[in-house]
């Protein structure tokens, strides 16, 4: 394997802008980007480096300007600049000021920003700094000729071509306005300090590959070489032609320019997952030139891909969709698609916002259905794994055009509805990416839909306190205190205010909190939520509970969860079942519930003391809840009945998995004289045949749900069996062969 020469070293501006070297902007590279903000930046460093101290120039300390990445052959002056643009052509603008300002010195000044031919050499009169072609002639004529400056303030900068123009025009007339008023000695002092005291660290190889791989590891002051960038250069330097090199590059960078630097880059990621449909592996890079291919049909990639997607991004970050109807349901999908807490689910709507642009129909009931998945994965706290590959299939779907197959997965599975109801029953206060999503979801569902949310400000309450003061109402209210943790963080205890918390307010009285703390100076709260409390007279757990299934009715409604808030337990012998029919009466919440969420509260506190196996894991108010082994379909399960409870490992890996779960077991089983020597008990091993899955548990009769005056006992001998449990498990678990 040959091995590229990569070349690093230190050179002085004279240097830099001597006969060593003579760089050019690719075409592919951005425009110039900087504005009078980081000139600014620079003329400040660069002056207050030159005036630290009264020395000659000669004894002051060097300056170092950064670095730069070139393309290069040694002992070759021509370098394509593949990072360093933005400072080159900022210090050519700066030299070419300091010519202006000091016109009897111009020609020895001119020397830095044109190289005089030597016919003797081969060499002829070239600028040293050569911009894009786009604007190399603009910058030639008013900036490094010697008269150029003259007229460039004359120019309207409206009227200028682009933005690049733009910004030279107004960095230069900066600088003249800041270095005008300077006198000519010191002038004559800051050139030599900049020539021969700044110095700039030159990185060269003489391939792309190897220029951008260093670029990727190094610290630099300008703007970001991206994957962008390196594709740009290989794509439009495939098109055939500098005439479609500049009308696609055109499009490039209107592309570009539309959706702002850093969405543009991203939208590589979503193409390579539209094309990939899995998580990354390697890079963006590599895995868009393997799969996606764009340099073998360049002009195609531009008008059916990069164009296209880089609209159907646009809108959707802007949710501006426009159509004569239809458009206000889609964006307002689109505006709550851009609250979720991850953006993974960009890919498919890119696509669909793409291929049905022109049926807002299609798109709002798209957008609808997936707003609804996306939300429910956040609130099940998915993995990214799992949350790719869902969408993986969805844009599968998409790219086949299978209705059936799209409509499936975008909906939310059985186990998944059980999931986020679970979710948003529990402690939603302690969910912290998920809690501000759903009050707003909730608060303008009671709105109408037509509540604005653009407070700078938006922070979430409790209603009764996290630590109420003794002697208190809340107190009062909630004689026991199991009864008041279990309330504390749920989601009818919680508020939203447009103002920053106040720990001093939190703990005051209801009455006093409604008037000082809940109500804006206009006497009303701008939130739904937040009004329903102020008019409330009491906050008692009946208040809660009745707010509770009133609030988790409208959720269920939202996000077609209503056939899923039934209690379907496991039993001693049998499988999870799942109501796979709408009742046809609604069902009154089973009193055993709050029962049960009281067990799981203490239970949960005393196991988070041994274990961390269940502690992210909220009382719920169903007969058992679950923690993961760390290998998928298998967890540690507590399940209580009234008067007796297990702890289990239940085995089940989904649809269609009879038989894998089956052999899971019987490994299981075969290691069962080591997991009972260490768990120090006999266990009760359930293959259950007739069903999916299996169960391998350990009985505890010590006392239930219905035995309160027993639940010290009851937690302390669970929490204890689940820890003897897993430290079992855990080794065999990680011998299985699945």
């Amino acid at each position: 394997m040959s091995t590229v020469q990569i070349v690093g070293k230190e050179y002085y501006l004279k240097h830099i802008f001597g006969d060593g070297f003579r760089f050019f902007i690719p075409r592919y590279q951005r425009p110039y980007a900087w504005t009078t903000e980081q000139t600014e930046e620079l003329l400040d460093d660069l002056w207050s480096a030159f005036t630290t101290d009264d020395q000659g120039v000669a004894k002051k300390d060097p300056y170092f300007l950064g670095s730069i990445v070139l393309i290069k052959e040694e002992h070759q002056p021509v370098a394509e600049v593949i990072d360093g643009q933005q400072r080159l052509t900022t210090l050519t603008i700066l030299l070419s000021v300091l010519r202006h300002l000091q016109a009897a010195d111009g020609d020895g000044l001119s020397d830095y920003l044109r190289q005089k031919g030597k016919p003797f050499e081969g060499t002829k009169d070239e600028y040293r700094l050569t911009l894009r072609p786009q604007d190399a002639e603009f910058f030639e004529k008013h900036v490094q000729k010697a008269d150029g400056l003259a007229a460039l303030s004359a120019l309207n900068p409206g009227g200028l071509k682009n933005d690049a123009r733009r910004n030279i025009r107004a960095n230069t007339l900066y600088l003249l306005g800041k270095l005008n008023g300077k006198g000519t000695a010191q002038l004559s002092q800051l050139t030599q300090y900049i020539l021969t005291k700044c110095l700039m660290v030159v990185v060269s190889t003489p391939d792309m590959e190897s220029a951008y791989r260093i670029f990727s590891v190094m610290n630099d002051r300008g703007l970001d070489l991206s994957h962008s960038d390196i594709l740009k250069a290989e794509v439009i330097g495939k098109i055939a032609g500098e005439a479609n090199q500049d009308v696609y590059g055109k499009k490039w960078e209107t592309a570009e320019e539309n959706l702002g630097r850093d969405a543009f880059v991203d939208l590589f990621a979503h193409i390579r997952m539209i094309h990939v449909k899995q998580k990354l592996r390697t890079t963006i890079l590599k895995e868009i030139r393997e799969n996606v291919k764009p340099s073998a049909a360049p002009m195609k990639f531009i008008d059916d891909e990069l164009v296209p997607y880089a609209d159907a991004l646009e809108t959707i970050k802007d949710a501006d969709y426009v159509s004569a109807q239809g458009a206000e349901k889609v964006n307002f999908y689109l505006k709550w698609l851009n609250k979720v807490d991850n953006f993974d689910w960009i890919p498919p709507a890119i696509v669909g916002m793409a291929k049905h642009e022109n049926d807002p129909d299609w798109l709002g009931s798209f957008f609808e259905r997936l707003e609804r998945l996306a939300a429910g994965m956040m609130i099940m706290r998915a993995g990214i794994n799992d949350r790719l590959e869902r969408y993986g299939e969805i844009l599968s779907a998409l790219e086949s055009g299978d209705n059936v197959a799209l409509d499936v997965k975008l909906s939310l599975t059985e186990r998944e509805k059980r999931k986020v109801y679970q979710g948003l029953n529990g402690d939603l206060y302690e969910m912290a990416k998920v809690r501000l999503y759903v009050l707003l979801r909730l608060d303008m569902l009671f709105s109408g839909g037509g509540a604005q949310y653009d407070y700078p400000i938006i922070t979430i309450e409790h209603v009764l306190p996290q630590n109420p003061q003794k002697g208190s109402k809340w107190l009062e209210w909630f004689p026991d205190d199991a009864a008041r943790v279990a309330w504390v963080h749920r989601l009818a205890n919680l508020v939203l205010l447009s103002r920053k918390k106040n720990s001093e307010a939190q703990n005051f009285e209801f009455d006093t909190k409604k008037d000082k703390y809940f109500r804006s100076e206009k006497g009303a709260s701008p939130f739904h939520l937040t009004f329903q409390v102020l008019e409330s007279t009491v906050w008692t757990p009946d208040t809660l509970q009745t707010r509770q299934e009133t609030l988790m009715g409208k959720l269920k409604d939202l996000w077609a969860l209503e056939e899923w808030d039934l209690e379907s337990e496991r039993t001693e012998e049998t499988t999870v079942k799942v109501a796979t029919e709408k009742p046809a009466m609604p069902r009154p919440v089973p009193e055993g519930h709050d029962v049960r969420t009281l067990f799981w509260t203490g239970l949960l506190a005393k196991a988070k003391e041994k274990t961390s196996l269940h502690a992210n894991v909220s009382p719920g108010r169903y007969g058992w809840i679950s923690g993961g082994s760390g290998t998928r379909g298998l967890g540690f399960v507590y399940a209580v009945r009234e008067h007796d409870m297990q702890v289990e490992l239940y085995v089940d890996r989904g649809q269609g998995s009879e038989q894998e779960n089956k052999r899971i077991f019987d490994q299981l089983a075969n290691m069962k004289g080591e997991i009972e020597s260490v768990f120090g008990d006999a266990l009760e091993w359930q293959r259950l045949d007739e069903g999916r899955a299996c169960r391998i548990r350990n009985v505890l009769r010590v006392g239930g749900y219905r035995d309160p005056e027993k639940g010290g006992d009851v937690h302390e001998a669970a929490s204890d069996a689940m820890v003897r449990f897993e430290k079992a498990m855990k080794p065999a678990i990680a011998k299985l062969k699945i």
